[in-house]
């Protein structure tokens, strides 16, 4: 009947009396709680019930190895299966020093003393359950408190982040907004200018034709129509520019027609640079230029180391004398040799960048 009690605390003490722990994630944008109360609750819980294990493995121990077990089969085969569920506990060695003092009693033929002092450590390992109990109770509280303040922040967060998307959005509403404004406001001061240039061209042109009839007459009006009705033109440009400016649609098409453009120079160049007619053209160029000029530069290098003639020396072999002009001079001295030393397509090569040179560039 002794081993009842010990059997008793050994079944509740197989069962395992720490629930699962819950495993709250706050999410980044939140600040979890300092998790420390609800740990050290829980580390409490976990040491005042190793503590009991350790005892009552100390306890199964003494009682396997009580004088005359054996007598009691049943008490040994119970006892045996205790000491396998205890085989990873520690025996606790205060306590295993209790039950060999209890023993040391009971051989001692003082079994009363023996029996009383069982009574304490059984009384102490009834307030041990009880503080376990309450220590488990603080740690389950402290968890909850622990998981609903996790769940408060994630909440805030998630608050916080609906409201700094609101704002976001609200300042890129804004930022739009005030972009459409601004350039509805370019828009407008440039159709403003397109219509005060056009308007202004008009009343020049009408100014023009008046002033024409009023100076000349008719005649005068032949005269001076070509040019006001140039003005006139710039003027009507204007107007229609500052309409086209005033549609919505002028910047993106606008935006269309450069991109269609630069896909075509793009398209056009990668398809003459594969047939590679555009370096050919340039080679082709390049040697016409090359020709002409390996006449022309040691045609013009003789001319200047040879002329050491005076103009009037010169003059007196022009036809016309003194009176011969800068032209005859320069056909007479240079332009004649070079004439002569450059074939048919030197001579086209010169007239073509004759043809685009623009002769007032050279003055």
């Amino acid at each position: 009947m002794r081993l009842l009690p010990l059997l008793l605390a050994l079944s509740l003490a197989g069962c395992s009396s720490v629930p699962p722990q819950a495993k709250p994630s706050a999410p980044p944008a939140a600040i979890a709680p300092d998790p420390k109360p609800a740990n050290d609750a829980q580390s409490s819980v976990d040491a005042a019930a190793q503590e009991r294990l350790s005892k009552l493995s100390a306890n199964v121990n003494a009682a396997a190895t009580a004088p005359n077990i054996e007598a009691s089969p049943v008490a040994v085969n119970e006892l045996t299966v205790a000491q396998g569920r205890l085989s990873d506990v520690k025996p606790d060695p205060v306590e295993v020093a209790a039950a060999a003092e209890r023993r040391a009693l009971q051989e001692a033929g003082r079994a009363a003393e023996a029996r009383a002092n069982a009574e304490a450590a059984a009384d102490q390992g009834r307030t041990d359950a009880i503080r376990i109990a309450e220590l488990q109770a603080i740690a389950t509280s402290e968890r909850a408190r622990a998981d609903a303040a996790v769940a408060a922040y994630a909440a805030q967060a998630e608050k916080n982040r609906i409201e700094n998307q609101k704002a976001i959005d609200a300042a890129l509403a804004k930022a739009k907004k005030a972009r459409e404004e601004l350039d509805n406001a370019e828009r407008s001061e440039q159709v403003a200018w397109c219509n005060k240039i056009g308007f202004g061209a008009l009343g020049l042109a009408v100014a023009l034709m008046a002033g024409s009839w009023l100076l000349g007459g008719l005649a005068a009006i032949r005269k001076m129509g070509p040019a006001a009705g140039l003005v006139a033109f710039v003027g009507l440009c204007a107007l229609w520019a500052a309409r086209v400016l005033g549609h919505p649609w002028f910047m993106p098409g606008m935006t269309l027609v450069i991109v269609a453009v630069i896909a075509w120079v793009v398209i056009w160049w990668r398809k003459h640079d594969k047939r590679g007619d555009i370096n050919e053209e340039l080679a082709k160029r390049g040697a016409k230029a090359k020709a002409t000029l390996e006449k022309l530069v040691p045609t013009i290098d003789a001319v200047y180391r040879e002329g050491t003639q005076t103009v009037e020396e010169v003059l007196a072999t022009i036809k016309g004398g003194a009176k011969a002009s800068i032209q005859d001079l320069l056909d007479s001295v240079l332009f004649s040799k070079l004439s002569s030393k450059l074939d048919q397509p030197e001579k086209d090569t010169v007239k073509e960048v004759r043809g685009t040179v623009d002769p007032i560039q050279l003055s």
